[in-house]
């Protein structure tokens, strides 16, 4: 009899052990997309199952420094992809959560490049021929042209470009120059000319021009119109019209290859 009791005590407590319930962990916070390098914290949030246990955060270790987390604060330190896992010990009558987590792509800060005032830089030297290339990545000149917007009040036109590869940026932004406050002329200019106040004159103003050095990224182009192309601007609010803006971007990556163009136009109307 003292056997039988041992055994079907060992069996009631396996029957108990096979009869926990499962639970689940399900993220409830929209991860950011993406996360910036240095930018806004993420505050990660879960619910778990019916345990009653706490659902514990912790950084995978796929995540090679690229986030660090204090409680459900996590903060991004590092291009990358910062995976987060989510943890629920068992409880009552509920078995171990199986770990859930979330991923998130984390990229560098954008730069943004803002011209100081005064006129247009004189036009860069022809760059030098590139030295034989080493063994390292491919070069990629290649960009993505994005957004582009303006400032009514001033005319200053901003322009978002995507690079993959640091490099040189070279921009070109002119307006059409004759359209507005001059008179026309019978007689003919060679192209590129325009006739103006008796003499021929360059048929397109110099917007804005320049270069510069970039790293690799999200790169942000704010750029204020000169005084020749204010003036454009100035007249064709007199007659409640915009002006066509052509901007010409190169770049040319710092691993060498052959530079890639692009060019982007935008109305820019200024508002009294």
């Amino acid at each position: 009899m003292f056997v039988a009791a041992v055994l079907f005590a060992d069996l009631l407590a396996t029957s108990a052990a096979a009869a926990l319930e499962p639970q689940t962990i399900k993220f409830t916070s929209a991860s950011p997309s993406p996360g910036i390098v240095g930018g806004p914290t993420y505050h990660v949030t879960a619910m778990g199952g019916g345990s009653g246990e706490p659902v514990l955060f912790t950084i995978d270790e796929s995540s090679a420094g690229a986030c660090t987390i204090s409680e459900s604060t996590v903060r991004f330190v590092a291009a990358g992809t910062c995976t987060i896992d989510a943890n629920q010990a068992a409880g009552g009558e509920f078995a171990a959560a199986p770990q859930a987590t979330q991923s998130i792509t984390v990229t560098a800060p954008p730069v943004t490049i803002v011209p100081g005032p005064g006129p247009p830089p004189a036009p860069p030297p022809s760059p030098a021929p590139s030295p034989p290339p080493r063994p390292g990545p491919t070069p990629n000149s290649k960009f993505t042209a994005g957004k582009s917007s303006f400032e009514p009040a001033t005319g200053r036109v901003i322009f978002v470009e995507t690079i993959t590869d640091p490099g040189t940026f070279r921009w070109m932004l002119t307006v059409p120059n004759g359209k507005f406050g001059v008179f026309a002329s019978r007689s003919k200019c060679r192209v590129g000319l325009v006739r103006l106040a008796g003499k021929c004159r360059p048929s397109r103003v110099i917007f804005s021009m320049g270069t510069a050095s970039v790293p690799a990224g999200v790169v942000i182009f704010k750029l204020r119109p000169s005084p020749s192309a204010l003036k454009v601007l100035k007249n064709a609010l007199k007659r409640k019209q915009g002006v066509l803006v052509t901007a010409t971007f190169t770049f040319q990556s710092s691993r060498g290859g052959s530079p890639v163009s692009h060019t982007q136009t935008i109305r820019v109307k200024l508002r009294k």
